[in-house]
């Protein structure tokens, strides 16, 4: 079914939809601003919101709606109209898409999240929602669940969170505030950091957990970076080896241990190289994988291990016990078949409503 996007597209009289959107939110806003009117619609994302939907309609009125929304917009844009003008269509035009607009839901709605991938426990899963879904949840939660995870890459399987809405409802907006919630800017716990490392650097309570579920004295750290879960596990009494092929992020790492008054021995290198005969030293150190995920980050398509981990599967193997923290989209499949393997969450950030959604998978590969 067309949109009504599409069907104000093609009503009479011709205009740039473009402008006229522009035009109609500057004219919208001003009202709102010097007249104090209330807005049903009055921003960009609740004007896309409608626009997405095909509206429940008769025909024939809708028709006639159509004409008289886009006859209004057209004198927006090339009318020469006195501010009071301008106020009376932008309230018009606000009126007839409030009208036009699905009803907001406003009591508990029942939700349901499919495409598990295999191996998640039922506490698991739950830690990932935030919470049980044996009853409905508050229409901002469900709202705020579907924003979350609806589409994420969750080991290879893609995430569907289905909702039972009332015909002709919808889910209440996740505010953009809260959408775009980053723990960017809040993990800078070391001094030296380049670009990449103010992106990606781990928080320092995990790095110090990672290196705990190791279960190891010794580590050795293939992709050093600047240095975060190298210095977090010196710091919580490990020794740590650590490898890193960038000669100006193995200075910001020796940088970042000085400051923080760690010892730590950092090779230079590339891993595939340098790794063989670091294994050879410490045989029993465990191996820590945080390669550089670059795009791979965003969860909505599958990762392969031999795509994340640039080191033959036989080298890893060597080592007594390894940890991989990779984005959630890494396929499980792809993992050496031989490996076994075992869930660790951190679920971070916080959701729009203060609960977490995973933002890591860190799987512990033990050869057999």
């Amino acid at each position: 079914m067309p949109t009504l996007r599409q069907r104000l597209a093609a009503a009479p009289p011709p205009v740039s939809m473009k402008q006229a959107w522009r035009a109609w939110l500057r004219a919208a806003r001003a009202a709102r601003r010097q007249d104090g009117v209330a807005l049903r619609i009055g921003d960009r994302a609740a004007l896309e919101r409608v626009l997405d939907r095909d509206p429940e309609v008769d025909p024939a009125t809708l028709t006639e709606m159509l004409t008289e929304i886009k006859t209004a917009l057209r004198d927006l844009v090339h009318g020469e109209l006195e501010y009071a003008d301008r106020h009376r269509l932008a309230r018009f035009v606000d009126e007839a898409l409030g009208g036009l607009a699905p009803r907001v839901v406003d009591a508990p709605v029942a939700v349901q999240v499919s495409g598990w991938p295999e191996g998640l426990t039922g506490a698991q899963r739950a830690a990932i929602v935030g919470e049980s879904l044996d009853r409905p949840l508050a229409p901002g939660r469900a709202a705020a669940l579907v924003a979350a995870l609806d589409g994420l890459c969750l080991g290879g399987s893609t995430l569907r969170v289905e909702v039972a809405l009332p015909a002709g409802a919808s889910l209440p907006p996740v505010p953009r505030a809260l959408r775009n919630r980053s723990p960017r800017g809040t993990r800078a716990w070391l001094p030296h950091l380049d670009a990449e490392g103010r992106r990606s650097l781990t928080d320092r309570a995990l790095a110090t957990r990672q290196a705990a579920w190791l279960g190891r004295a010794s580590l050795i750290d293939a992709f050093c970076g600047c240095g975060g879960n190298a210095i977090a596990a010196a710091l919580a009494g490990h020794r740590v080896v650590a490898i890193e092929r960038d000669p100006g992020r193995a200075a910001l790492a020796r940088r970042n241990a000085s400051a923080l008054g760690v010892g730590l021995e950092i090779v230079e290198g590339d891993a595939a190289v340098v790794l063989p005969g670091l294994l050879d030293r410490f045989p029993d150190a465990g191996l820590l994988l945080d390669p550089p995920w670059g795009g791979a980050g965003s969860g909505r398509r599958p990762v392969r291990f031999d795509g994340l981990v640039p080191l033959p599967p036989d080298l890893v193997a060597r080592a007594p016990a390894v940890l991989l923290k990779a984005p959630p989209a890494l396929s499980l499949d792809s993992l050496p078949p031989r490996w076994r393997w075992r869930w660790r969450f951190e679920l971070s950030p916080p959701a729009a409503d203060g609960r977490a959604v995973v933002l890591a998978l860190s799987c512990r590969g033990i050869p057999r």
